[in-house]
């Protein structure tokens, strides 16, 4: 597995120290109610407004393939607005912040030069 780093801000409740290795975690039930929001929702959103738009174009004479697509994509850009829209409140909540589970390794102290 390829080693990559990520910069998080989050409360410091172990006392680590700059440089040191953490481990992160989140809850599980809050892990999966974002997970169903951010993949399924949008997807929920695309077939709900493709039938919708496809039972449209029937009663206005229109191609229902053409407005069954539109239908998708414009019912899951609301979706997304809607998302964004819930994500700044869901900031201010703990419940979806990861925190500190332990510390992996401790920082080498710095070298003093001779």
């Amino acid at each position: 597995m390829e080693d990559k780093t990520m910069l998080i801000e989050l409360a410091n409740e172990l006392q680590a120290n700059v440089g040191d290795r953490v481990e992160l975690g989140m809850r599980s039930g809050s892990l999966i109610k974002l997970s169903l929001l951010i993949y399924f929702f949008p997807v929920i959103g695309f077939v709900a407004g493709a039938f919708i738009a496809a039972a449209w174009a029937e009663s206005l004479h229109i191609d229902s393939t053409t407005a069954s697509l539109l239908g998708g994509i414009i019912v899951m850009a609301i979706t997304f607005f809607v998302l964004k829209w819930l994500n700044r409140g869901a900031q201010d909540k703990g419940e979806y912040r990861p925190r500190m589970t332990r510390i992996l390794a401790k920082a080498d102290p710095p070298q003093m030069s001779p």
